[in-house]
């Protein structure tokens, strides 16, 4: 049976430099959690926990199938939302999952944890071109880095789309110090006019 690693394989969007770069980001398929709760750092790390106890129960009913390919379980994922017409804002948590991965496999995968309350969903976002950056810290310091961003877009002849932006957790927050932390941020952008 295959294994596929995504730390080898597609390291321009898990491992970035620290320097700004753009790129297109495919249609990857998430496994979402709907929002049960208001924003708060317990209902963050609540529905973090879940998410990846449901995507590693997928993992596994996929395995017994033998017939999908072993996959290294990606990390969480955060898109932060902001409207442009409110300083309020939302999150949702997200996990990739292989484009093989089915309805059927998380309906099986949501039954197999008992007293689940949260829904579940897969979805495939449009493929959007993006700037990316690995920062390397606190999340107090993020801000930094994407005004760092939104100024190499400028300088490229983009702009930003929106407020959005999107968090990868490639060094989870609950095993590691502010410090040690590795964040990769990616926002959407177009060509200015």
């Amino acid at each position: 049976m295959t294994y596929y690693d995504w730390r080898k394989v597609e390291k321009q969007f898990y491992f970035p430099s620290t320097k700004p770069y753009i790129l297109k980001k495919p249609a990857f398929q998430y496994l979402i959690i709907k929002r049960s709760k208001a924003l708060s750092m317990e209902s963050f790390i609540e529905e973090m926990e879940l998410l990846l106890a449901v995507s590693k129960a997928i993992k596994l009913k996929s395995n017994q199938t033998n017939k999908n390919p072993d996959y290294q379980l990606f990390p969480i994922e955060c898109r932060w939302i902001q409207s442009d017409s409110s300083k309020q804002v939302d999150f949702q948590l997200m996990i990739r999952q292989p484009q093989f991965i089915n309805e059927k496999l998380l309906q099986q995968a949501v039954l197999s944890k008992n007293n689940l309350t949260h829904q579940f969903f897969l979805k495939k976002p449009e493929p959007t071109l993006r700037v990316f950056c690995l920062h390397k810290g606190s999340y107090h310091t993020e801000a930094d880095c994407l005004n760092k961003m939104t100024h190499y877009c400028q300088s490229k002849g983009y702009q930003r789309i929106g407020k959005d932006y999107e968090e990868i957790y490639v060094a989870d927050f609950r095993n590691h110090t502010p410090e040690q932390l590795k964040t990769v941020l990616s926002f959407e952008i177009e060509k200015t006019t």
